[in-house]
């Protein structure tokens, strides 16, 4: 009878053992840990992926003409396209590509204007989603009080949203509490967000928090693959002649992104032998 009570009690200790001050479990068990990782990444919607603020955006500089900055001090045009994709399907983009193609491109100017929302949004969409399954309906002049932003999405659909200088991600609707879910890649005192939140639409419309510009975002549709090829041609431009494909450079740069590659692309053997290979196999993912 001694020795089954100091077993429970041995039980009993090893309980309180396991749970810290705050009531969580000290160490979890592994498989736990893994089952709550999987359902942060499948309702990302919950939580701020990219943080602009995180030291290691001061690590690398973008470059355009004569400017030059980093992802730090001026890259809230692109983290909040990143953290509206995440939100939507659970995508993670690499920051770095998306950086150094954008300011390639004038597209996102450091040091010299940041983001320009005209040519960066509808470009992004169309070079990279592909690689992370997302389209979009265009961007808008408008505010929160536009029906269309607030259907698009209270429908589980996402926005990027302009503010005073500032680019934040908008990732839901409550028509109950008609308050709006904003991820903020950036806090800051002057627009006093926190870094997700419900907010009302009367904050969205005030101070340095008053919402002027939105481009809708959604999931693009299942993936296409090009036809398998068969032939024994080691030339890519001739193998997708010969499915019925473009094969221009500027196009053959739309599938090398569209398949995943986060190198630039620039017409090196090794990258469209890459593409051929995949073309072969029936595994090239159309753009």
């Amino acid at each position: 009878m001694q020795k089954k009570n100091n077993r429970l009690l041995g039980i009993f200790l090893a309980g309180i053992m396991t749970v810290s001050a705050f009531g969580m479990p000290a160490v979890m068990p592994k498989t736990e840990t893994s089952a709550v990782t999987q359902t942060i990444q499948a309702h990302a919607a919950r939580g701020r992926l990219y943080n602009q603020l995180d030291p290691k955006w001061k690590e690398k500089k973008y470059y355009y003409g004569g400017t030059g900055d980093t992802l730090y001090n001026s890259g809230c045009g692109l983290f909040s396209l990143a953290n509206a994709i995440y939100a939507l399907n659970g995508r993670k983009v690499n920051m770095d590509n998306l950086a150094t193609w954008a300011s390639s491109k004038g597209y996102y100017r450091p040091g010299g204007g940041g983001t320009f929302r005209d040519p960066f949004y509808p470009q992004a969409t169309a070079v990279y989603g592909s690689v992370y399954r997302f389209t979009s309906n265009g961007g808008y002049w408008g505010n929160v009080t536009d029906t269309r932003l607030m259907n698009w999405v209270a429908s589980g659909k996402v926005a990027v949203i302009h503010v005073s200088g500032h680019f934040m991600a908008m990732t839901g609707y409550n028509p109950k509490t008609k308050k709006y879910r904003v991820i903020e890649s950036a806090v800051s005192s002057t627009r006093s967000l926190p870094a997700e939140s419900w907010v009302t639409p009367a904050k969205l419309m005030s101070g340095k928090s008053n919402v002027d510009w939105y481009y809708l975002i959604k999931n693009a549709g299942p993936v296409t693959y090009f036809p398998q090829y068969t032939g024994d041609t080691e030339s890519l431009i001739a193998a997708l002649q010969a499915v019925g494909a473009e094969s221009s450079y500027s196009y053959r740069g739309q599938i090398y992104v569209a398949n995943g590659f986060t190198d630039t692309f620039s017409g090196k053997a090794e990258q469209n032998l890459a593409m051929l290979a995949l073309l072969k196999q029936g595994k090239l993912i159309k753009p």
